[in-house]
């Protein structure tokens, strides 16, 4: 019946739908009334970069990932961190690194997961900005050096790049994936990032100032290490942007059940990030307490928790 269909999307029409179409509209006017204002023209920006791309089996991307990446921005170090892989990712990678300079492949027996490549490939790092990529994605026409460009502002700790999903006519499951990506990620972080709420630089495709890692001690391992490493910058005093116009784009789970094991896995992230670890974001009386991290813990907790336990 009508009454049953209502009840059913309820949450929907009356927590999501406002959530997403209010933040549309505030975009929309915001950007409109923005469009008339005179805009400053800033020189480019340009800090030595270190890309770190830990992989495990990606016999089938890593080479076009480095051939997307290579030669797109002018100060660029290349660092793959093969994490024990079984297939023919290593000879891959290392034949790229042999035909181009500034390229290091790193190799370890025994895998530890992506937050420990991450910091396997530290010691080697030279650039003031260090950039972590998936080893899968392909990389749009100067990502990396609209990626670095907030960066000018030395309040600046860490900037998200806008990921697109790269195969969504494969099946139903990445159709609405594709959907989702551009209203509720895009739209959502552009909205986060313009509000000082952003506290998410994705794994995927993400920059931080080298100091972040030095003072923060690297990667910390589990789930959710990038929402980890995001919320220490914010602690630490630095905003945290989003650039729509650093594109890269991946390949998102085609089946249900392979869908359903991604999510799981974030939500065990949010479990471990904001109710264990970061908990102390909604405490006013914290030496770490800023308004944003706290609007940003609760918003985290009402949408991605009560919700859907409720």
């Amino acid at each position: 019946t009508k009454e049953q269909w209502l009840l059913t999307f309820s949450g929907m029409f009356l927590l999501d739908l406002p959530r997403y179409l209010f933040a549309n509209l505030i975009l929309m006017f915001w950007m409109f009334f923005e469009s008339f204002l005179p805009k400053k023209k800033q020189p480019a920006h340009l800090p030595s970069v270190s890309i770190i791309i830990p992989c495990l089996n990606e016999e089938e991307t890593i080479y076009q990932c480095l051939e997307t990446l290579y030669g797109t921005y002018p100060y660029l170090q290349l660092i793959v961190v093969d994490d024990g892989s079984k297939d023919s990712t290593f000879d891959l990678a290392n034949k790229f690194a042999q035909e181009h300079p500034d390229v290091i492949v790193l190799a370890r027996t025994r895998g530890g997961g992506k937050s420990t490549a991450q910091n396997f490939a530290f010691p080697y790092v030279t650039g003031d900005i260090v950039a972590v990529v998936d080893s899968d994605t392909t990389f749009g026409k100067d990502a990396i050096y609209h990626l670095v460009q907030p960066f000018r502002d030395p309040e600046v700790g860490g900037t998200s790049g806008n990921i697109l999903v790269r195969n969504p006519n494969d099946s139903l499951c990445t159709m609405f994936q594709a959907y989702e990506y551009l209203i509720s990620i895009l739209v959502g972080r552009v909205f986060s990032s313009r509000t000082g709420m952003l506290s998410i630089v994705s794994g995927a495709f993400g920059a931080f100032r080298r100091e972040v890692f030095t003072k923060g001690y690297g990667m910390d391992v589990g789930p959710s290490e990038d929402s980890d490493i995001t919320i220490r910058a914010r602690k630490m005093g630095y905003k945290i942007v989003f650039v729509p116009e650093a594109e890269c784009f991946t390949d998102v789970p085609v089946s249900w059940k392979s869908l359903w094991n991604q999510r799981l896995r974030w939500d065990m992230g949010i479990v471990r990030i904001h109710l264990r670890k970061h908990y102390d974001s909604a405490n006013p009386f914290s030496a770490n307490f800023r308004l944003t991290n706290t609007l940003y813990w609760y918003d985290t907790m009402f949408f991605s928790v009560w919700c859907i336990l409720s």
